[in-house]
This record gives C-alpha cells, structure tokens and sequence, in this order.
C-alpha cells in the first residue's frame, strides 16, 4: 500500500509540475529566445531535474510521517490517508501541488497570449499587413485556445481531488458516500490522456516527434540486380508513379548493388555517383 501510493502520489504531481514547467519553457522561448535557443538543453535539463525532484519531496513526505498513505475508501488503491489527516499537509500540498502550478500556468500562457497580441496590434499600427501579420494573428488565436484549453482541464480534473481531500480535512462532519469517493481519482488520473491529446491538437512542433507507422512496398524500391542489365543495357525502376526506364550507356558488370533510382543508376556507371549504404 505504501508503495502504491508513493508512487501514483510521485506520478500524480510530476505531470502536474511538467505541465508548469512545460508553460515556464514556452514563456522563456518568447521573452529570451536568445538564451532560449543557445542554453535550450541545459534549460529543459534543469527544468525536468527540478520537476523529479520536487514530485519525490511531496510524495516522500507521508513515508517520513509528514502525512501518511492508506487504502482508499473503495479499498482497490492507496493514497494520502484523509480520514482525520495531518491538515498541515492537505494545505501545503492544496498550494504546492494544485494552486501553484495552475498559477505558474495561467500566468506563463497569459503573458505569451498577451506578447502576441501586442506583436500583431503594433503590426497593424505600422501598416504591415502581410502574410506575417496574418501568420501572428493565427499564432495569437491558437495560443490563446492553448491557454483556456490547458488551465481549463487542469482545474477540472484536479480541482475535485482537492475538494475531496479538504472536506475530509476541515470538514470532518460530512460523509461522502462511498460509491462517490472513487470519483474524484478517476477523473484526476484523465489528465495523463487529456493533456497530450490538447498538445497534438494545439501544437504542430509536438506533433512532429510522434512516430508514424511507415509503409513499406516492392513498389518503392528498384531491383536493379532482377533486371538482366547486360543483355537489355536498362534499369527498370518501380516507384508510385509508374514505371521508369532509364537507358545505359555502358555495360552493368561493375554493378555489384541494387541503386534508388534509375538516375542514380547511371550516374553510379558513369562515375558520378556515391555508392550507397
């Protein structure tokens, strides 16, 4: 039980800093983009150093008696124990775990939407109305999606789990029924799903680093070896597009490799192309 709760304790407030700190980095690329762009690596290190760091303090706290972990009122996982808890530690980690990063993030994506709003009115004002001008306006509306989109989820999936745990620590009269406590941890845990999902819709660089499936067909490689180059003296190249014959000047007895593409072909008889890998 301690250990499961460690660890969705760790996980659960690692993605919430990675979420700050993600907004943190952005905001730093708009208003240091020199420092951004020269120390990027060593800025997103630390960044993820010091979101490790501070998920392992808070969810090592209850295993050193700051707070304590226990089964859930549904008795199928364990979490912070808040039947009659340490209301020291329901508070502190209410600001720290919750109201910190949403603030670090409203404000990071509010001042990144305000940047690009004053960038397209001072456009404007110079009567710079081109295709740049427009490339802002559609930066400034998407960012601006990005900003509602992400604050938004973050509170409505969090805030339930805080409201739950500061019932149970100020509020101790009033019970919740158990086919409700599981409730508040399920809708928490959709945030691990929610936030790549807006980060795909929102965000064309991040979509570029999701791999995708590859097709692979006869149909794009040539076989130039198949072909019996030294009676018909011509490479028979397959692509999509059709079929491309290309003729041959010289004989294939030096070909010893099957080549891309008929070009490459003759250029690797006539000397004037690499061999390839």
């Amino acid at each position: 039980c301690q250990v499961n709760g460690f660890f969705g304790f760790l996980f659960g407030v690692n993605s919430m800093m990675t979420l700050a700190c993600m907004s943190l980095s952005r905001l730093l690329s708009i208003t240091q983009p020199n420092t951004a762009r020269n120390h990027g690596t060593m800025i997103a290190t630390t960044l993820i150093l010091f979101t490790v760091l501070y998920a392992s303090f808070w969810s090592i706290c209850p295993l050193i008696g700051w707070g304590s972990y226990d089964l859930e009122p549904y008795h199928t996982s364990c979490t912070l124990k808040w039947d009659y808890p340490d209301r020291s530690f329901v508070t502190a980690t209410f600001i720290g775990c919750l109201a910190l990063p949403a603030s670090i993030m409203s404000l990071s994506y509010g001042y990144i939407t305000l940047v690009a709003f004053r960038t397209r009115k001072r456009q404007r004002r110079w009567g710079q109305r081109t295709g740049e001008t427009k490339s802002w306006g559609k930066q400034e509306m998407r960012l601006f999606k990005l900003t509602v989109a992400m604050c938004t989820v973050f509170v409505v999936v969090w805030s339930p789990y805080a409201i739950f745990a500061m019932i149970h620590a100020y509020a101790t009269s009033v019970r919740i029924p158990a086919e409700f406590s599981p409730l508040p941890a399920l809708i928490a845990k959709t945030s691990h799903v929610i936030d790549p999902i807006l980060y795909c819709a929102f965000n064309k660089k991040f979509r570029r680093f999701i791999p995708r499936p590859k097709k692979y067909s006869n149909s794009e490689n040539v076989y130039a070896n198949s072909v019996p180059l030294r009676k018909l003296g011509v490479a028979v190249g397959y692509s999509p597009s059709g079929m491309t014959v290309s003729k041959l000047r010289y004989s294939a007895d030096d070909l010893d490799v099957s080549l891309t593409d008929s070009a490459q072909v003759e250029g690797r008889l006539n000397g004037h192309a690499k061999k390839p890998c």
